[in-house]
């Protein structure tokens, strides 16, 4: 439990407990917080470069940007990113699923082996394939709470999913990005797209909250991933900014869309 937290200056910084602030966190001037836990402050502040991501998914693991704050910030200079952070691709380093020729399977859900071939990694959208299959879709469409999928490659690395962020705050000014996509690979199967809910009282800003599937360069693209705004009041945000768009795959099918759904007040 603290008073204040800022990380400045280009320094980065990771707590492993619940971060508990009667003030504020302040992440600037290309500072980078590390969220392993529950952040919960009266103001989140994020801006002049600063970034908010997570942990990467391991084997047996996966991790989440988790902040609650009265008035949470992010300037157009700044980001809430969990992009590839997700469910780890097909030959990827740290994936426990055997590496063999033509068929580097994606770890998804439970950590079980997903898709395969040349197959893009599937969340809320199925993932392309021209050989192989995409793993099935999984997880609430009204309550997103699991990472992206990673794609599959015949040899070498396919790209992992996107990552899981859950957002609580009375009010949400958003002028840069919040995204969870998935992993462009240098040659084989996309990562899909990550998880998002955010629970706002009033959503302004000029930003994007985007969940998109990445795209490839010789196989499926990623499918889109989930997510959920709840919300009072988004008079000052243009909810077309909003996105789970499946990549585009080449020589092979694009991503399936993502799932988005909005529930304002009164439904």
């Amino acid at each position: 439990t603290l008073t204040n937290l800022r990380v400045r200056r280009g320094a980065r910084m990771k707590v492993n407990d619940q971060t508990n602030l009667t003030g504020t966190l302040e992440v600037s001037l290309g500072g980078e917080f590390i969220s392993v836990k529950r952040v919960i402050a009266s103001t989140i502040d994020v801006n002049n470069g600063g970034i908010v991501t997570q942990l990467p998914t391991t084997a047996t693991a996966f991790f989440k940007v988790d902040l609650s704050a009265t008035t949470l910030t992010v300037d157009a200079t700044s980001k809430i990113d969990v992009m590839a952070l997700g469910f780890l691709g097909g030959g990827k380093p740290g994936n426990p699923l055997p590496r063999i020729p033509f068929n580097n399977a994606g770890m998804t859900i439970g950590f079980q082996s997903g898709s395969t071939g040349q197959s893009g990694g599937g969340y809320g959208g199925l993932g392309g394939s021209s050989s192989g299959t995409s793993n099935p879709v999984y997880g609430d469409f009204r309550d997103p709470n699991e990472p992206g999928s990673g794609g599959a490659a015949l040899f070498g690395d396919a790209g992992n999913g996107g990552g899981l962020i859950r957002i609580v705050a009375q009010t949400l000014q958003l002028d840069g990005v919040i995204k969870a996509e998935g992993e462009t690979p240098t040659f084989y199967g996309g990562g899909s797209g990550g998880g998002i809910r955010i629970d706002v009282g009033a959503l302004r800003g000029t930003g994007q909250v985007t969940a998109n599937g990445a795209g490839s360069n010789n196989a499926g693209g990623g499918g889109g991933g989930r997510v959920a705004v709840y919300y009072q009041n988004t008079a000052g945000f243009d909810l077309a900014r909003i996105t789970a768009f499946g990549g585009t795959g080449n020589a092979a099918p694009n991503g399936s869309a993502g799932t988005i759904y909005l529930q304002g007040p009164g439904r």
